[in-house]
């Protein structure tokens, strides 16, 4: 039943059109200005909850012992993130939607998280689903920046994945 929502959410459901779509900012934003790779090219983390004082840049590829980190947007609301390391590759499958020029990327297919993924659960290693909040980025200049909380220490990071590939 779950795989039958899913196609006819995929079918009918997806809100990321063709048709421009006039925002604030004057800029017409379509499913096409989003769609392409992007490699993740900075990482900075603040000591503060709301990213003010001075940032620490932090090399996450090192952190994650990845090569490289990428993220896939396809035309059809599809986004892959794979994390290639010596010895794997890591990938995983997500739904990405917009408004404007702001990307919201969900977990699984109904929007909440799957059990432990991406800091989907707290010490205990019980599940936070209930206050998941999917990350929103902010699309610019061909690059997607996220400004969010870590839930472990309460610091604000700002990640930004850069376009390569159209």
């Amino acid at each position: 039943m779950k795989k039958l929502l899913l196609l006819t959410l995929l079918i009918f459901g997806c809100d990321n059109s063709t048709e421009p779509q006039s925002c604030a900012d004057g800029v017409e934003y379509n499913t096409d200005s989003f769609v392409g790779t992007y490699t993740h090219s900075s990482y900075t983390e603040y000591q503060t909850s709301d990213c003010t004082g001075q940032g620490e840049e932090i090399n996450i590829l090192e952190v994650w012992e990845a090569n490289s980190i990428t993220l896939f947007l396809e035309s059809t609301g599809i986004a892959t993130t794979t994390h290639i390391r010596s010895n794997d590759t890591l990938s995983n499958t997500l739904l990405w939607t917009y408004n404007c020029n702001e990307v919201t990327i969900t977990i699984d297919d109904m929007g909440a998280t799957s059990a432990c993924l991406t800091d989907g659960c707290d010490e205990d290693n019980e599940d936070m689903e209930n206050d998941y909040v999917p990350p929103l980025y902010i699309f610019s200049d061909d690059t997607l920046t996220i400004q969010s909380v870590n839930r472990d220490d309460g610091n604000c990071y700002i990640e930004v994945f850069t376009k390569i590939l159209y």
